[in-house]
């Protein structure tokens, strides 16, 4: 058990969420995930983040078996909602307007020198995150964001998640010893 404050009420978005889905304040739920996200990332364990060279260094059917580890302060959500906007106006104490586009938006959070990065991803990107973080090769993660949405920019989405620090850099090996 972690006694950290900010580590109570992971299960208040859900509550939430629950409480109350068929009002006006539906997306209350959504918005309450990403500030737990949010705290989350800041508590957790750093690493250090995985460079783009490590990657051209692999040859294609290395590259397609590499196994990349998702970094350990990052937060992912897909909401159905546009969460992150009214999330992001609710910390910086702007009003959401009314011709706020009810669209489903989609959220990564990393901490960065000390600070939270928040960064508007596609609901394929989440895909492809959770699917290296399930532990799948980049080929088959790669697949499985593809049926998630635009396969266009999955490889301008994978190079952006690497940039930006999304995967954890493991050491000399990106591909899991087979038995």
């Amino acid at each position: 058990m972690d006694g950290r404050l900010t580590n109570y009420g992971e299960a208040f978005p859900d509550f939430l969420s629950a409480s109350v889905a068929t009002t006006e304040l539906a997306y209350l739920g959504e918005v309450a995930r990403l500030d737990w996200l949010f705290l989350s990332c800041g508590n957790a364990a750093d690493a250090p983040t995985l460079h783009a060279g490590r990657l051209t260094a692999l040859s294609t059917s290395g590259l397609a078996s590499a196994h990349l580890r998702t970094h350990p302060t990052a937060r992912w959500h897909a909401s159905p909602l546009p969460a992150r906007t009214i999330w992001e106006a609710s910390r910086s104490g702007r009003a959401v307007t009314g011709d706020l586009a009810w669209m489903p938006e989609a959220t990564l959070m990393l901490r960065i020198d000390g600070h939270v990065r928040v960064h508007a991803i596609g609901v394929p990107t989440c895909a492809l995150l959770d699917a290296c973080h399930a532990g799948h090769a980049l080929g088959a993660a790669l697949d499985l964001a593809m049926t998630a949405g635009d396969a266009m920019r999955m490889d301008a989405d994978l190079l952006h998640l690497v940039a930006i620090g999304a995967f954890a850099d493991d050491g000399p090996s990106l591909t899991k010893d087979t038995p």
